[in-house]
């Protein structure tokens, strides 16, 4: 019934309880079995995933100064594509044309 749980919880998405219940069960599979028993393998993938999962969103979120203030798309600019047109079409050029002269240059120097 713990794994049915833990493995409903990473469906939910919720990967810290995830986590934690499949941990209480695999303890209990290790005990009974033996950690490296054939019967532990389901345990020990579902709780990996678990704990890659948990990881894998603390880090997304760690790495979101705004949190949930502020909608991610919003934040990274993906959705403003009006303001990022009118931003890279003043840095696009001053690129292009510093990389043509700079080579144009140094070949007039040689």
């Amino acid at each position: 019934a713990d794994y049915q749980s833990g493995v409903a919880a990473i469906k939910a998405k919720d990967f810290n309880a995830a986590a934690e219940t499949l941990s209480r069960v695999l303890e209990r599979f290790v005990t009974t079995y033996h950690e490296l028993a054939p019967e532990c393998a389901d345990v020990y993938m579902q709780y990996g995933l678990a704990l890659l999962r948990d990881c894998e969103e603390r880090e997304e979120n760690a790495n979101d100064p705004f949190g949930d203030a502020v909608p991610r798309e919003l934040a990274t600019g993906a959705v403003s594509e009006g303001a990022e047109g009118e931003g890279s079409s003043d840095k696009e050029p001053a690129i292009k044309e510093g990389g043509e002269g700079e080579e144009g240059g140094s070949a007039g120097d040689d």
